[in-house]
């Protein structure tokens, strides 16, 4: 079983924010957008007020139907090596994003429209460790977890220890140092 974090893992999330300053939908709050999207993310951080408060914009704008992605839209924004890894992992492979379910659910929709039947968990605001800890999908055996960001490795490191965990660096980075750091998911055992 492969457990693959979907923001900045298997989708360019930094490039997909900047992309949205040009939905008509979001023209009101552009200049908001393209200020927290020029912040890197280790910057704010997913519990930042002032990207949260943004991100609540959008996600209105979604609620309200005026933002839309048709299918396979986004899949411009998938890293080269997703699909075809996707497609050979099959029912291995299950993608747990943290967030607002809808706006990740908008984005997954669109960005692997076609790919492959996949398992999505939505974890909201619970840390991945909190919501695989309720998930009565997963009983602490062994698996792989993916995922950019070290306090998530970090917690699911504590409450999970057959978890083999990789650290995925796009950006080419070192990585924290305490998990095996992968750039494409092709180098996954």
């Amino acid at each position: 079983m492969y457990f693959l974090d979907f923001d900045r893992t298997l989708f360019d999330t930094d490039a997909y924010n900047r992309a949205l300053a040009d939905e008509p939908a979001c023209a009101p709050f552009r200049d908001d957008i393209l200020r927290i999207a020029s912040t890197p993310y280790g910057v704010l951080g997913s519990k930042s007020p002032e990207r949260k408060a943004v991100w609540d914009k959008v996600s209105k704008v979604f609620e309200s139907g005026a933002l839309t992605f048709a299918p396979g839209y986004l899949s411009r924004f998938l890293y080269a090596d997703v699909p075809e890894f996707l497609r050979e992992m099959g029912n291995e492979a299950l993608i747990m994003t943290y967030g607002e379910p809808l706006r990740q659910q908008m984005k997954i929709d669109s960005a692997l429209a076609g790919v492959v039947r996949l398992t999505i968990l939505y974890t909201g605001e619970a840390s991945k460790a909190e919501f695989l800890a309720t998930w009565p999908g997963y009983h602490g055996g062994p698996a792989f977890f993916v995922d950019d960001r070290p306090a998530e490795l970090t917690e699911l490191a504590a409450a999970f220890p057959s978890l083999k965990l990789y650290e995925m660096r796009r950006d080419g980075g070192a990585g924290d140092g305490r998990w095996p750091v992968i750039h494409s998911l092709s180098e996954l055992p």
